[in-house]
């Protein structure tokens, strides 16, 4: 099998240039794909890092060259370490002690010899996929560079996730969503070999505003895979499936292409969006028959809709009436960041993202979620006038403060089942919003 051939011939690539410099970008061409593809690839298949598996065999190596007599800092330099601190560093992580003492007899050497890549079919789940040509199309939204190495990649765009959403920019840039694929996109653009732009996007036709960037994604043919269970952990276990289980015997290879994720709801483990619910999902979810449903609502439309009214009413009237009551400001506005923080953690979360999916269904609907978001902001800012008229909030430009906390709890709110979001962070967040108001 040609693909299997490939990884075999980039694995005898790197050993004929274990004491050269080894070029990521000719090791995915002789591989096939691009050197971040295959860097993904061979840590999936061999369950070790590239790095790690080239570290372990030029120390393996360099054990063999010292015991036959070779100077230390001769070894070092023939396997690319210009200090030796370095190459002390790096062998004694693999043997357990400096080179110095390679020499001395009866000591015990570790040897990692040359993997080879051999296919053993499994198939313990099913895994459900389609495979699509779409058309180009252009993305919107924020983007970091990184460096070809995908293990510190691992670390890093989670990180970039988590300040993304910290900043409020994930509502914003789900605001700008107008074309297809529907959902908030992480997208890793890898096509120069030695480093990456990792996006996360939606797909847009609009003016790229400022402080962001825009990235056409070439045509192509698409595998497309679904992935349903709590994140990162379900779609980091796909993209191991995908490389170890199916795309060795799918006849198809991985093209100089980005990897996107597709991110259409806030909870992955619900069944369905707003755009595919049903009155029939609606009845057999609630236990009622199709005419007690009809009795109220004619569409899933309108039963959506009645549930965003109520939701936003409801955090009108009860500020409204604090307010009458003179409730302190100070009592009010934590019983509304209690409120907003519970509803990060709640099971039902889900309903924020498909709240913008619900907006970019029909125009209209846009209409329905801008004024949801300027109500919203208005409450806060009648919240914040009473604050600063009975003395106990700071005095700032109220709409601009209302606006970023609204935008800040509504990025939260649909990106956590996507990362990780822990009660920390959240805490740690909310007091920065306490020391701008109070």
């Amino acid at each position: 099998m040609e693909w299997l051939e490939n990884l075999n011939k980039a694995i005898n690539y790197i050993e004929e240039h274990l004491t050269d410099e080894i070029d990521l970008h000719e090791l995915g061409k002789v591989a096939g794909c691009s050197g971040f593809h295959f860097q993904r690839m061979f840590s999936y298949l061999a369950e070790t890092p590239l790095s790690e598996y080239i570290r372990r065999r030029k120390m393996s190596l360099a054990a063999v060259a010292l015991q036959n007599g070779e100077k230390v800092l001769d070894v070092a330099l023939k396997y690319g370490y210009d200090s030796p601190t370095a190459f002390n560093r790096a062998f004694q992580s693999v043997h357990g002690f400096p080179p110095s003492n390679a020499k001395s007899e009866g000591v015990t050497l570790k040897a990692f010899p040359p993997i080879s890549f051999k296919i053993t079919i499994k198939g313990e789940a099913e895994m459900n996929y389609k495979v699509e040509k779409k058309g180009a199309f252009r993305i919107v939204g924020v983007k970091e560079h990184y460096p070809m190495n995908i293990e510190e990649s691992f670390e890093k765009v989670p990180q970039f996730w988590q300040k993304t959403t910290m900043e409020g920019a994930i509502p914003k840039i789900l605001a700008l969503m107008d074309q297809q694929p529907v959902g908030l996109l992480g997208i890793s653009t890898c096509m120069d070999g030695n480093s990456f732009d990792y996006y996360i996007a939606v797909s847009s036709d609009r003016t790229v505003p400022e402080g962001m960037s825009e990235y056409t994604v070439p045509e192509c043919t698409w595998a497309i895979f679904e992935c349903v269970g709590p994140m990162p952990h379900a779609i980091q276990n796909l993209q191991k499936r995908i490389v170890t289980e199916w795309l060795p015997t799918s006849g198809y290879e991985y093209a100089n292409a980005p990897d996107i994720e597709v991110y259409f709801e806030g909870d992955q483990s619900a069944d369905k969006g707003y755009q595919v619910i049903t009155m029939k999902d609606i009845c057999d979810s609630c236990g009622m028959s199709r005419g007690g449903v009809y009795r109220y609502f004619s569409s899933t439309k309108e039963i959506f809709i009645a549930m965003l009214d109520r939701d936003i009413d409801d955090d009108i009237k009860a500020v409204k009436e604090a307010i009458e009551k003179k409730v302190p400001a100070k009592v009010i506005f934590d019983n509304y960041l209690d409120h907003e923080k519970n509803a990060i953690f709640s099971e039902n979360r889900g309903l924020f993202f498909a709240t913008h999916e619900f907006a970019f269904a029909e125009p209209e609907q846009r209409a329905y979620f801008d004024k949801r978001i300027e109500l919203s902001v208005d409450l806060l800012g009648d919240l914040f006038r009473y604050g600063q008229k009975t003395g106990e909030f700071k005095h700032f430009d109220i709409a601009a403060v209302a606006t970023h906390i609204i935008y800040f709890f509504d990025g939260l709110k649909t990106s956590s089942s996507v990362l990780t979001v822990t009660e920390k962070m959240v805490d740690q967040q909310l007091n920065i919003i306490k020391e701008m108001v109070i």
